[in-house]
Protein backbone atom coordinates (compact mmCIF):
# COMPACT_ATOMS: atom_id res chain seq x y z
CA UNK A 1 0.00 0.00 0.00
CA UNK A 2 1.42 3.73 -0.76
CA UNK A 3 0.20 7.12 0.60
CA UNK A 4 0.16 10.28 -0.55
CA UNK A 5 -1.14 13.68 0.69
CA UNK A 6 -2.44 16.12 -1.34
CA UNK A 7 -4.57 19.29 -0.46
CA UNK A 8 -4.23 17.75 3.62
CA UNK A 9 -6.32 14.50 2.37
CA UNK A 10 -4.20 11.43 2.67
CA UNK A 11 -4.61 8.97 -0.27
CA UNK A 12 -3.78 5.85 -0.26
CA UNK A 13 -3.52 2.99 -3.01
CA UNK A 14 -3.97 -0.66 -2.55
CA UNK A 15 -3.39 -3.19 -5.09
CA UNK A 16 -5.68 -6.41 -4.74
CA UNK A 17 -4.37 -9.58 -6.50
CA UNK A 18 -6.93 -12.02 -6.69
CA UNK A 19 -6.55 -16.00 -8.71
CA UNK A 20 -8.09 -14.01 -12.00
CA UNK A 21 -6.56 -10.39 -12.08
CA UNK A 22 -4.85 -7.50 -10.50
CA UNK A 23 -7.12 -4.40 -9.54
CA UNK A 24 -6.12 -1.29 -8.24
CA UNK A 25 -7.93 0.48 -6.00
CA UNK A 26 -7.55 4.60 -5.16
CA UNK A 27 -8.77 5.24 -1.57
CA UNK A 28 -9.68 8.33 0.32
CA UNK A 29 -8.49 8.30 3.88
CA UNK A 30 -12.42 8.77 4.72
CA UNK A 31 -13.02 5.49 2.73
CA UNK A 32 -10.50 3.52 4.31
CA UNK A 33 -11.72 -0.68 4.15
CA UNK A 34 -13.00 -2.78 1.68
CA UNK A 35 -16.50 -4.51 3.06
CA UNK A 36 -16.18 -7.81 4.24
CA UNK A 37 -17.82 -10.99 1.86
CA UNK A 38 -20.43 -11.30 4.74
CA UNK A 39 -21.31 -7.42 4.05
CA UNK A 40 -21.67 -7.72 0.05
CA UNK A 41 -23.99 -10.82 1.24
CA UNK A 42 -25.90 -8.92 2.85
CA UNK A 43 -26.22 -5.74 0.83
CA UNK A 44 -27.16 -8.23 -2.20
CA UNK A 45 -29.72 -10.26 -0.11
CA UNK A 46 -31.28 -6.25 0.91
CA UNK A 47 -31.52 -5.95 -2.96
CA UNK A 48 -32.85 -9.03 -4.07
CA UNK A 49 -35.69 -8.56 -0.91
CA UNK A 50 -35.83 -5.04 -2.41
CA UNK A 51 -36.21 -6.01 -5.86
CA UNK A 52 -39.34 -8.69 -4.83
CA UNK A 53 -41.24 -5.77 -2.85
CA UNK A 54 -41.71 -3.71 -6.03
CA UNK A 55 -42.46 -7.03 -8.49
CA UNK A 56 -45.12 -7.75 -5.50
CA UNK A 57 -46.16 -3.69 -5.38
CA UNK A 58 -46.36 -3.65 -9.15
CA UNK A 59 -48.30 -7.04 -9.10
CA UNK A 60 -50.96 -5.33 -7.31
CA UNK A 61 -50.96 -2.15 -8.60
CA UNK A 62 -50.91 -2.77 -12.84
CA UNK A 63 -53.87 -0.85 -14.66
CA UNK A 64 -54.11 -1.66 -18.38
Amino acid sequence: MTTSKENGVTYSSTIAASSNDTKIRNTSSKVCRMLTPSEIKDLQQNKRESIQKMRELLDGNVFL
